[in-house]
């Protein structure tokens, strides 16, 4: 099985590192650090790998807020 580290752009994992307190998304009135993006991504990417999802599997969201 393929860990989710594998699976997981190292980019983010180094900005979280480098500068973890830094904006690194914003949406309208919201905007997450480069560590809470990190910390969403890595929690996303280990539910996926939970429901069987591998590297090379097709994905799609879809959502509203």
């Amino acid at each position: 099985m393929i860990g989710v580290t594998n699976m997981y752009p190292n980019w983010i994992i180094q900005r979280a590192y480098l500068t973890p307190l830094r904006k690194a998304l914003t949406y309208k009135e919201q905007s997450w650090t480069f560590q809470e993006l990190n910390d969403l991504s890595i929690k996303r990417a280990r539910q996926l790998v939970g429901l069987g999802i591998q590297q090379g599997d097709a994905d799609c969201h879809y959502g509203s807020k």
